[in-house]
């Protein structure tokens, strides 16, 4: 059970204690001595995925074959399955990008519920653990079959930190079992025999001070856990204790937690470790036999869980240009539908003046090609538009990851959301594209003002977008180019803004032989431009099709495409203007890196949580990075960690430390720089050539802290309080304090207040729910802090949950199954016909969802009211093709009910007892190797 430490550790300390340490307690949130949640959790969804693979045909219709990888293989990485599965080198970016989101969730519980026993099955919290288990399952379930595969995963995380830490804080394991508690994670289901409130369960052996588990609890099976507390005197006498330093209720060296090889128990640690691994593939297998294959794929956004979305202006002044705009749109749906790159979400916000939005999402390409249809130009008062207002919209409704278009002729109305625009793209990394139609010519008086379309090529480079002015005859062009920055396993090489005060840039940037099809863009007005390969051949920019490139040029772009195949080396494209530009060079590549500011949870579960808001300038700072590819490319070889301003400047430059992770690495700052910054990997790759990969996005610092404090549910029909403090670590200085929700359901308003240095202000408000709000809604919480052009926030999404307390499930009850498949020739199965009579039984008021499991039949379903229980007659007819089906119900609480008929059991224990031995063989293989 977490605690604090009576005194902060420096940041470089933190990191040495958990890179050298043999002391340091726990299932470790990430990093450190023994096996991590983390690595649990990595283990378990490898497995998952690896069994996902073998069931589910990929696009050629095949499935992995069982005897690709064996349990016992030591060199099981996400690249290896994705290869052989889809047959090619793919990225597993998204993946990885899923899993990150997992374990940072995961690692906060212990600190957010640092002292919450339940979240922790701590203090013999076994029943109130249990429902902390159903509520987090139900609201997992919820998000995914809505759609919202991120909070889902944030709610997974938390989920399996509390279900980890029952193997290493009860006495599951000393028990003798050696499978899961499968029962833990199932409503209804008593979890076995527990420990009862004055029944002793442990003796002291004083010579010692160790605990002693009882023979009788041994022997009657029943199940304990340790009592932590920071009070000396509240561990009730009899009881065992959970142990370590932080526990200052035991003696000596009590303690039965497994939480590290050094722990009380720490002999049992490995095997805690297993069984908290197949307990955690196990919860995985149930969300996925809930949800199905595809909402299961894309929670781990192994099929695309991007959105692609549209913000569009519907002003009277576009008439001409919106025509043009859906006929491209419709377009880009279209490729994408046939894509390998079809999104979950289609998006839609208009925007007019002074209106702007609703937001119109759907997963139905169809539909939303009708919503565009009915987008009509009319109406807008004065030139400016509201188009950051739906622009914001548009980004606490899409997915992260995620493309935006934003279609428009004016500048910005509302150009005072700047600030919070870059925050929305800091923590989505999304990629904002504008197509300014004609803005030059048509709004010249706007020309050069700072809040025209120079915002727009601010926005758009802050995200790793383009900003391109262009006319509206060539909008089905340029959109055709915007839509190769979408294309799978996409990496940035090289982005800069141009420095006004040279009239030529020279712009070096590394093709090693993990890059494909570069492109380079140039967005901007420049006089001239050539390109020149490792070799020195060069190209002039005025040749459209040379030796080296294609060249295109679509108003204010510039598109240089390299020829294949690419000579590996330094490239140099040198730039003449006179105006600004900004430079961006891309490529396909499976190798590409991803990051996070974190900072160290302090406590006998040392690790490192992730920031939610930005880094603190003039302070020690860390960077977790995880870099996909790296067992396709063994000979790569990474070196440092670069912080560049816009212009390509070094700012800071750190070597990178390993982990016991193979793809992850850790490096520390002793400051950030107080501009904004890109960050890039560098490293030598195949005979020795340059290896450089930047973020797409720019990364900035703050002396403004926020920090939020609110549940991360709420009840529809209810409020809760949200309370944030704002901290200066500047200079003293006066503020503007701003909370908005993207459901304007937040009444606040604004603050002004003077913060003087290193001092802190306190504010809350209440967030409402209507009764009506859907279950699983997802409320986006901005609260921001600004200050001239200093800016400090934070972002929290809250889950909106059901009035209905009930997490029963509902009922299935098998009524008649009409006839069973004989044995016969398989070509003669059509001929057979079978039909499954089940009925559904649920106190919840509103209608459930049935889905068919594991069978291609047809249903036909019935519903009746009987009192306060809702009755559901589901007839289930099929072929012997099919022989079996399982059904499964799921109430809007996220409650699952299931029945199933002609279904073998496909995993016999003595399969379940094997494969635990071979998993714990490939979980220490993994921390070894």
């Amino acid at each position: 059970m977490p605690g604090f430490l009576p005194f902060p550790l420096p940041l470089g300390l933190c990191l040495w204690i958990l890179a050298t340490s043999p002391t340091a307690m726990g299932f470790n949130p990430n990093f450190g001595e023994g096996i991590t949640h983390s690595n649990i959790t990595k283990m378990a969804a490898l497995r998952i995925v690896l069994r996902m693979f073998q069931e589910i045909p990929n696009p050629k219709g095949k499935v992995l074959p069982k005897e690709a990888f064996q349990l016992e293989d030591q060199g099981l990485t996400a690249e290896g399955i994705f290869e052989k599965y889809y047959e090619s080198e793919v990225s597993v970016h998204r993946f990885k990008q899923a899993l990150r989101v997992i374990t940072k969730k995961n690692a906060l519980v212990d600190l957010k519920y640092a002292l919450a026993a339940e979240h922790h099955f701590d203090s013999e919290t076994l029943r109130e653990g249990k429902q902390v288990l159903l509520t987090e399952k139900a609201q997992v379930i919820q998000n995914i079959l809505q759609g919202n595969y991120h909070q889902a995963q944030k709610h997974m995380g938390t989920l399996l930190h509390t279900l980890q830490d029952f193997y290493s804080h009860s006495n599951w394991v000393e028990l003798g079992f050696r499978t899961p508690n499968s029962k833990l994670i199932k409503a209804g289901e008593p979890i076995g025999r527990v420990a009862g409130k004055n029944e002793e369960t442990c003796s002291e052996r004083s010579s010692q001070c160790v605990d002693q588990i009882l023979d009788s609890v041994l022997k009657k099976k029943i199940i304990t856990t340790g009592y932590f507390s920071l009070n000396p005197h509240a561990r009730p006498e009899g009881k065992c204790s959970h142990g370590g330093k932080a526990d200052l209720s035991k003696k000596g060296n009590q303690g039965i937690n497994k939480d590290s090889f050094n722990s009380p128990h720490g002999q049992y640690h490995t095997e805690a470790a297993r069984l908290a691994t197949l307990a955690t593939q196990e919860l995985f297998q149930d969300v996925w036999d809930t949800v199905g294959h595809q909402h299961f794929l894309r929670f781990f956004n192994i099929e695309s869980t991007a959105g692609l979305t549209f913000v569009m202006d519907t002003t009277g002044s576009m008439a001409d240009d919106i025509a043009a705009a859906k006929e491209r749109t419709m377009r880009i749906v279209s490729n994408r539908r046939r894509s390998n790159t079809q999104p979950s979400f289609y998006i839609l916000v208009p925007f007019n003046d002074p209106d702007f939005g609703p937001v119109s999402k759907t997963i139905d390409p169809d539909k939303f090609i009708k919503q565009l249809e009915q987008l009509e130009a009319n109406g807008g008062g004065d030139i400016p538009e509201m188009s950051l207002s739906a622009l914001q919209l548009a980004l606490t409704n899409t997915p992260p990851l995620s493309d935006i278009y934003v279609f428009t002729d004016a500048p910005a109305k509302d150009s005072h959301l700047k600030q919070t625009i870059l925050a929305l793209i800091e923590q989505t990394k999304c990629k904002v594209n504008f197509l300014l139609t004609n803005a030059l010519s048509r709004r010249r008086r706007y020309v050069g003002d700072k809040f025209g379309n120079d915002l727009y090529r601010e926005l758009a480079g802050a995200s790793g977008g383009l900003a391109v002015a262009i006319r509206r005859q060539f909008i089905a062009q340029l959109t055709a180019i915007i839509e190769d920055t979408t294309t799978t396993a996409l990496v940035t090489v090289l982005q800069r803004q141009n420095n006004p005060e040279y009239p030529s840039n020279s712009f070096l940037f590394s093709v090693d032989s993990t890059l494909e099809n570069i492109t380079a863009y140039i967005s901007g007005r420049p006089g001239s431009f050539h390109i020149t390969s490792p070799t020195g051949v060069k190209q002039l920019g005025s040749v459209s099709s040379g030796d080296l490139a294609s060249v295109e040029r679509l108003g204010d772009l510039i598109v240089i495409r390299l020829h294949s195949p690419l000579t590996p080396g330094v490239w140099d494209l040198v730039v003449t203007s006179g105006l600004p530009y900004s430079v961006k060079v891309t490529g396909q590549s499976v190798v590409d890196f991803m990051y996070n500011f974190i900072e160290p949870i302090k406590g006998p579960h040392p690790g490192f949580a992730v920031l939610s808001e930005r880094p603190l300038a003039g302070m020690e700072s860390a960077m977790e990075m995880t870099v996909t590819g790296l067992p396709q490319y063994p000979s790569l070889r990474l070196r440092n960690l670069t912080l560049l301003n816009t212009q390509g400047v070094i700012l800071r430059q750190q070597s990178l430390k390993p982990t016991p992770s193979p793809d992850t690495f850790l490096v520390e700052f002793q400051t950030l720089p107080e501009v904004g910054f890109y960050v890039q990997l560098t490293g030598e790759g195949e005979n020795g050539v340059r290896f450089q990969r930047q973020s797409p996005t720019i990364s900035w610092t703050t002396k403004t802290r926020v920090k939020v404090t609110a549940d991360p549910s709420v009840k529809a029909g209810s409020s809760t309080n949200v309370s944030f403090t704002v901290t200066n670590t500047g200079t003293p200085a006066d503020y503007q304090i701003q909370i908005t929700d993207d459901q304007n359901l937040i009444k606040f308003q604004p603050v002004s207040v003077f913060i003087k240095t290193n001092q802190s202000t306190e504010h809350e408000s209440i967030i409402s729910v209507p009764e009506e709000t859907e279950p699983g809604t997802v409320v986006t919480l901005t609260v921001q802090a600004t200050s001239g052009s200093e800016l400090g926030y934070s972002i929290l999404e809250l889950t909106v949950t059901s009035q209905e307390g009930n997490l029963s499930p509902p009922a299935c009850d098998i009524i008649s199954r009409s006839a069973e498949c004989t044995e016969g020739p398989p070509e003669q199965c059509g001929l057979q016909n079978w039909t499954l009579t089940v009925q559904f039984s649920s106190n919840s008021t509103r209608s459930i969802s049935i889905f068919a499991r594991r069978g291609n039949g047809t249903m036909v379903r019935k519903e009746t009211q009987d009192g306060v229980e809702r009755l559901t007659l589901v007839k289930y007819s099929s072929n012997c093709c099919f022989p079996g089906v399982e059904l499964v119900g799921v109430d809007r609480l996220g409650n699952v009910g299931k029945c199933s008929s002609g279904i073998p059991n496909e995993a016999p224990a003595s399969a379940i007892s094997n494969m635990a031995i071979l998993l714990a063989t490939a979980i220490l293989a993994a921390l070894l190797c």
